[in-house]
């Protein structure tokens, strides 16, 4: 009986080490699967500091060229109302209630306009310009006219119609 049993062991030996292989490499795939994936997201990653760190070459409003880096300075608003920071990164910012005009949406306020008002960064400062909105743009309580820039310096109040910001700078 013992003896039947070791043959018949021994006949399942080679079956047996098959499925240990196969559950081998099965897992040496998934691990190579995994890393590759892991290496694509550093890849990636590098791409994005490469593209950050370009400087691109751009004509200003004069005709005049100027060279400006293709990022600035991060600060955000303070959304007053919702308590929300909406980091801003851009040389130009969109603000209004429509998401295909603007890069930051004001939901639920039918007071701002589809695109209310635009920040711009240029020469290290921002500035704000109202976009012919409705309710008006005001910084500090002052309303901007027409095509008029308003540099922003940190802790200005930003009103957009009857909703608040606060600009800050990091």
């Amino acid at each position: 009986m013992i003896s039947e049993m070791i043959r018949m062991i021994e006949g399942y030996r080679l079956y047996i080490i098959g499925i240990l292989c196969g559950i081998f490499v099965l897992v040496l795939v998934i691990v190579g699967l995994s890393l590759m994936k892991k290496k694509k997201q550093v890849h990636k990653t590098r791409n994005n500091k490469e593209e950050f760190d370009k400087t691109g070459l751009l004509n200003d409003e004069f005709g005049e060229t100027c060279l400006l880096s293709d990022y600035c300075v991060p600060v955000f608003l303070f959304r007053k109302r919702t308590k929300e920071r909406i980091g801003v990164s851009k040389q130009i910012f969109k603000i209004g209630k429509v998401s295909s005009q603007a890069d930051y949406c004001i939901l639920g306020n039918s007071n701002v306009s589809r695109l209310h008002a635009t920040m711009l960064y240029r020469q290290g400062t921002y500035f704000i310009l109202d976009e012919h909105s409705t309710n008006g743009t005001y910084v500090n309580g002052i309303r901007l006219r027409g095509e008029e820039e308003v540099r922003l310096k940190h802790g200005d109040t930003v009103r957009l119609a009857d909703e608040e910001f606060e600009f800050c700078e990091y």
